[in-house]
């Protein structure tokens, strides 16, 4: 296959995930001439391929969590989750995420999905709940926040 040479490109916009991944990439490998002053990455002669199963972009799409289990001094466990961006975006297109804590003896299963704003997300649970005929208490108001325990 013969490629001309061009000074042009067409722009295709990208999530910012895509992009800071392939910008990434690039940066590490010694690319820095790819980049146009105002960021756009002229792929001229770049050929993207599929990351075998399992690669980064696997493991960028699942949260990390930790668990202190003596918590804040109360002895009630405290979980602690990060979302990759990648992650953040699936969860935003409604790709729910689960945890099933009870495999590492904490009584607790989580799905953790995105929404655009709080009502939305609300309807959401309302239908759900609905349609598992449980009731949804809404506690948008209350305060969650974990304190240390006074010892």
């Amino acid at each position: 296959m013969t490629l001309r040479q061009t000074h042009t490109y067409a722009e295709l916009e990208v999530s910012p995930g895509t992009y800071d991944e392939i910008a990434g990439k690039l940066r590490v490998a010694g690319y820095d001439q790819a980049f146009a002053s105002d960021g756009t990455i002229d792929m001229h002669g770049i050929g993207l391929t599929r990351e075998a199963e399992g690669g980064a972009a696997a493991i960028n799409r699942k949260p990390v969590f930790a668990v202190i289990p003596e918590g804040t001094g109360d002895g009630v466990p405290v979980v602690m989750i990060q979302i990759p961006r990648l992650a953040l975006e699936e969860m935003l297109k409604g790709i729910g995420k689960e945890f099933d804590f009870t495999r590492i003896g904490i009584g607790a299963k989580f799905i953790i999905a995105g929404c655009e704003t709080n009502d939305s997300g609300v309807r959401l649970l309302e239908k759900e709940a609905a349609r598992r005929g449980v009731p949804l208490l809404d506690e948008r108001r209350r305060d969650f926040s974990i304190f240390p325990t006074k010892v």
